[in-house]
C-alpha cells in the first residue's frame, strides 16, 4: 500500500514538474523577452525589440542577423550603434535591407567574429565598420556575454553553430522568466531599446554631459590603463591589427564592398589619450 502511495505521489510530482517546465517554456517563447524568436513590439508607431534585448545584445544581434538576412551591415562600437540612425540608413540606402550590428564596447576581435558570423548567415554586399582606438587594446578581456558557440562559424570559418545554450538561456533561465514577467506586466524599462533592424531607438534629445564625463572616467580608470595599453594580443600570438587584416581578406574573398571609418569623438577624448601618454600609439594606430 505504501509503495503504491509513494509511486502515485512521485508520478504526480513528476507530471506537475513537467507541466511547470512546459508552462515556463511557453511563457518565455510567447513573450520572447530577448527578441530571439521574432516577436515584435511597438513603441510610438515603431517596430522595436523587447527591452530584454538590450541586456543581451551579443545574443540578440547574433540571432537577428540570421532572421533579418541583411545585404548591408554596420558594425563597430557604441558610436556606430548610437551615432547612426535608422532614418539615415533609409535615406542613403533606400529599398535596401540594412542591419546595425554595432554594440557598446565591441573589441576588434568581436567585430571580426561577428563579421564572420554575418557573412556565414546572410548574403552581405556592403559593410561599414567603425574603428575606435580602444578596440585595438589587446590586453582587454572579452565580455562574459560574448560566446563563440552562438556564432555560425569559428575563427577559421568552419561551421560550429551550437544554439543549445541560447535556447536554455532564453526559455528556461531565471533571467528569461524575470524579463518575461517584466515585459508581460509592463514593468520593464522602455527608455533604452533597439529597433528590429538593430538601430538604437532614438528618443533622447540632450543631457549627455554626465555621460561624457562618466565615459572619460572609465577610459582613465579602466579601458586604456588596466592593463597597460598594448596592441599585442592577450592570449594569442600577433597583434590586434591581425583582426583588421582578416576582415579585409574576408571582404575580398566574398566580394563585399567594405568601408572603414574612424569614429568621430569629442576633443575631450583626444585630451584623455594625450594625458595618459598614449598619443604616439594613437597616431600609430591611425
Amino acid at each position: 500500500m505504501k509503495t503504491s502511495y509513494f509511486f502515485n505521489y512521485g508520478r504526480r510530482f513528476i507530471l506537475f514538474f513537467v507541466f511547470l517546465l512546459l508552462l515556463t517554456i511557453l511563457l518565455c517563447y510567447r513573450v520572447d523577452p530577448f527578441s530571439i524568436y521574432g516577436r515584435v513590439y511597438t513603441k510610438d508607431g515603431h517596430e522595436v525589440n523587447s527591452p530584454g534585448f538590450t541586456s543581451q545584445l551579443h545574443m540578440g544581434k547574433s540571432a537577428a542577423i540570421k532572421r533579418y538576412k541583411p545585404n548591408i551591415i554596420i558594425m563597430g562600437s557604441s558610436r556606430a550603434a548610437f551615432g547612426l540612425s535608422a532614418s539615415s540608413s533609409e535615406k542613403y540606402f533606400p529599398q535596401q535591407n540594412v542591419y546595425n550590428m554595432a554594440f557598446p564596447g565591441a573589441s576588434a576581435y568581436e567585430s571580426l567574429r561577428y563579421f564572420q558570423h554575418a557573412i556565414a548567415s546572410s548574403d552581405i554586399k556592403q559593410a561599414f565598420i567603425s574603428l575606435d582606438f580602444f578596440q585595438y587594446h589587446g590586453g582587454r578581456a572579452l565580455p562574459s556575454s560574448f560566446r563563440e558557440e552562438r556564432l555560425a562559424v569559428d575563427i577559421n570559418n568552419q561551421s560550429t553553430n551550437d544554439p543549445v545554450n541560447d535556447y536554455l538561456s532564453t526559455l528556461l533561465s531565471a533571467d528569461a522568466v524575470f524579463y518575461s514577467f517584466k515585459v508581460a506586466t509592463g514593468l520593464c524599462d522602455w527608455k533604452s531599446i533597439y529597433l528590429t533592424n538593430g538601430f538604437k531607438y532614438q528618443d533622447l534629445t540632450g543631457a549627455w554631459a554626465k555621460q561624457f564625463i562618466s565615459s572619460e572616467q572609465r577610459y582613465i580608470d579602466d579601458t586604456y590603463t588596466i592593463p597597460d595599453y598594448t596592441f599585442n594580443n592577450k592570449n594569442d600570438s600577433g597583434t590586434t591589427f591581425d583582426y583588421f587584416r582578416k576582415m579585409v581578406q574576408l571582404a575580398h574573398q566574398h566580394h563585399i564592398d567594405l568601408h572603414f571609418f574612424i569614429s568621430p569623438s569629442h576633443a575631450r577624448q583626444w585630451e584623455v589619450i594625450a594625458q595618459l601618454g598614449l598619443w604616439q600609439k594613437w597616431e600609430y594606430w591611425k
